[in-house]
């Protein structure tokens, strides 16, 4: 009996880390409604996670964003100030979930060029369910906790 137990958890496992569909969108606005929920972190890893990146480097700043994940490549894209990028995908079983990074952007005559882990799920569960918003800014990388119902920085650029 122990034997199909173990199979059967095997299979639930593979098929969880399988579902990890993502979807790419670019969308021309300037804020992401947020909706507050009940609670502190996931009770379920495989449920489904939206995160929103928002430009917020200022008037006609463009942020070149590519992020990635050991599985999925999202492709670089151009995100003009105000608007986002958003994709959604299934955390796996072991929460080992991790998305991150590389952002460049012209401010004058300076181009900067960072990296960060846009979404880590041990880190995050606890304070982003179904919605993690992300905020670019100057200054760095902050995170919204929808518990709290505040923002913080995350990331400081250097």
């Amino acid at each position: 009996m122990s034997k199909v137990l173990v199979t059967i958890f095997y299979v639930l496992a593979i098929i969880a880390v399988d579902v990890s569909t993502v979807l790419v969108q670019a969308t021309d606005m300037s804020t992401v409604p947020v909706q507050s929920q009940q609670g502190g972190g996931n009770i379920w890893p495989w449920h489904k996670t939206t995160v929103s990146a928002i430009n917020n480097l200022g008037d006609g700043v463009n942020l070149f964003m590519h992020c990635r994940s050991k599985n999925d490549d999202l492709g670089l894209r151009m995100i003009s100030n105000g608007n986002y990028m958003q994709w959604s995908f299934k955390e796996n079983f072991s929460l080992t979930t991790l998305f991150w990074c590389n952002l460049r952007w012209i401010s004058g005559s300076t181009t900067s060029v960072k990296s960060f882990q846009i979404f880590k799920a041990k880190r995050d569960n606890q304070k982003c369910v179904a919605k993690c918003l992300r905020s670019i800014r100057p200054d760095g990388v902050y995170f919204y906790d929808e518990f709290k119902n505040i923002w913080w920085k995350e990331y400081a650029w250097w």
